[in-house]
């Protein structure tokens, strides 16, 4: 489009602009043809572009998420259609924020687009909840409220009501212009139901309706931040992490109706299925569930039966599944995935009564392992919380029996808690669940830290020695060198050259003194260098060193 007709038109999140001295009338005309060719079978596209809402089902997983799944669905599709009767004539819709969340309603900028020869986006406040709410607050609404010596209109008058079922919609005309006098605004938003709005409106005019989130509450006084948190903790219901586990499994599991698997439930560590007539079948130990890490917050949970994969799951941090298939051979689950999956059910533990028991909690946990301990729960402990405990002790010994080492299973524990905390910033607000999981995560790296050092592998530099398997290994320099730089950059690519060069400085050499021709003298003996080191250690030619051929080397934890 752009090579057609030049730079004046450019293409930004599905809003194409054309140039204000533009004066050929046939561009305005093509621009104007191309909008009536973007249709869909609704004749209305809606475009997302939130970081907070990403689809109608989010949306309403956000707002009703009390509800079973498959409500869920039907208020998604409800959702999606007052937004379309808002919005009827126009060609596209953008949802730009969600900013507003309580337990009746949800309140949403929207941009529309103008007509003519400058297509400039029009932003609205759109206010969707249950509909006598809704209903009472445009009734209650005062009329057009105008700001400045010019009288420009703020916040317009509401549009006409949409209704279906048990919810409504109304869109408000919101001006960009910054107000002279945001006053008259405050004392409007007194007499609304909706206080939060006067944060989001005061600060949508600073802002010009960007970079807001919902977690902005620098203009928000310290009691109004308490006030919104108690809310929304008091829409939270504890439960034993046994129940919400099974209700994950048969969430990800109703995705498999094709395979037979109705539906899956946890008893223990092993897997029931129930069929549509309400009878259990206890499944093979051989059919298991274990999740992997994905970037970008995802979560990829693998269901196995035998050697072959039925099915991978890939997951979002609110849990919606999408199902892809294949059937190659299925590797064994390791200490990572364990370790990944006891901290996704941790984030679900109940509420300690107080600190001392996080002490007793982990120091029992970090027991569970020896077969020489002893294994009583620690005193007075709730209900739900002990039953939680017993799920992952028996998920630390499922792990012991397919072969996880105790050490191994103990640093990644120790390297995946450090990472949530690291991405924390001082700025965010933290629900109470929130901070309740953190602190426990901080309860775990001190326990894990405080305990001797048991893991499989441990390096001691100035020795050139390994420990692995609790026996230690002392190394030629460049053998240790190698081993030294995978260990360290484990789970990563190492190119050969970086591996060379790394070696090269180890023996000695300064890194600007390195020269290709130590490198490459490296480098043509490496095969034989890393022959070395899995012999010394028993490996095998495929793990955990692993070659990926025409690159590097990869050490698999």
């Amino acid at each position: 489009f752009k090579d057609e007709w030049g730079s004046e038109i450019t293409n930004r999140a599905d809003i194409y602009y054309m140039g204000k001295l533009d004066p050929q009338e046939n561009r305005r005309r093509t621009l104007q043809n191309v909008f009536r060719q973007i249709r869909d079978d609704f004749a209305l596209r809606i475009h997302f572009s939130s970081r907070d809402v990403v689809s109608f089902r989010h949306l309403a997983a956000f707002q009703f998420n009390e509800r079973q799944a498959d409500q869920i669905e039907v208020l998604a599709t409800m959702l999606e259609a007052l937004l379309r009767r808002l919005f009827r004539g126009h060609l596209q819709v953008t949802i730009d924020r969600l900013f507003c969340l309580d337990s009746e309603t949800v309140t949403l900028s929207v941009y529309t687009y103008s007509d003519g020869p400058i297509i400039t986006p029009v932003p609205n406040i759109v206010v969707i909840g249950r509909a006598d709410v809704v209903r009472a607050d445009v009734r209650g609404f005062p009329g057009e409220l105008l700001q400045g010596a010019q009288q420009n209109t703020f916040l317009g008058l509401p549009s006409e009501l949409e209704v279906i079922g048990e919810l409504a919609a109304v869109s408000y005309r919101f001006s960009t212009h910054d107000p002279e006098n945001v006053r008259t605004l405050s004392r409007f938003i007194q007499q609304h139901r909706r206080a939060d709005v006067e944060t989001v409106l005061t600060a949508l005019c600073t802002d010009k309706l960007s970079r807001l989130h919902s977690r902005s509450f620098a203009q928000r006084d310290s009691q109004a931040v308490v006030d919104f948190y108690e809310a929304r903790l008091a829409q939270l219901t504890d439960s034993d992490l046994e129940a919400v586990f099974q209700a994950r499994v048969a969430a990800l599991c109703d995705k498999l109706t094709v395979t037979g698997l109705a539906r899956l439930a946890v008893d223990g560590d092993t897997l029931v299925r129930v069929d549509e007539t309400g009878r259990s079948e206890r499944l093979p130990h051989a059919l298991r569930l274990w999740p992997a890490s994905l970037p970008n917050g995802l979560a990829r949970w693998n269901l196995a039966h035998g050697q072959l994969n039925l099915h991978t799951i890939i997951v979002t941090n609110e849990l919606h599944p999408h199902l892809t298939r294949y059937s190659d051979g299925s590797p064994a689950p390791q200490a990572h995935d364990y370790a990944s999956l006891e901290l996704s059910l941790r984030s679900r533990w109940p509420a300690f009564p107080d600190s001392p028991h996080h002490l007793s909690v982990e120091l029992w946990l970090a027991q569970t392992g020896n077969e020489e301990a002893d294994l009583e729960l620690p005193a007075q402990l709730p209900g739900p919380l002990a039953d939680s405990l017993r799920i992952l002790a028996s998920l630390r010994r499922l792990a012991a029996a397919q072969g996880c080492d105790p050490g191994q299973y103990e640093l990644c524990l120790r390297s995946l808690a450090i990472e949530p905390l690291l991405r924390i910033q001082p700025e965010v607000f933290l629900k109470k669940r929130e901070l309740q999981y953190y602190l426990q995560l901080l309860m775990l790296i001190s326990t894990l830290s405080a305990r001797p050092e048991k893991s499989a592998i441990a390096i001691k530099p100035e020795e050139l020695s390994v420990r692995l398997a609790g026996q230690w290994h002392h190394l030629s320099p460049t053998d240790f060198s190698f081993f030294e730089y995978l260990w360290v950059n484990r789970n990563q690519v190492c190119p050969f050259e970086d591996i060379a060069e790394y070696i090269a400085q180890a023996q000695g050499s300064a890194p600007e003194t390195v020269n290709e021709f130590q490198v490459e003298t490296i480098r043509s003996n490496m095969h034989t260098i890393v022959n070395r080191v899995r012999r010394r250690f028993g490996f095998d030619s495929e793990a955990p060193i692993a070659n990926i051929r025409g690159i590097g080397y990869k050490y698999i934890e």
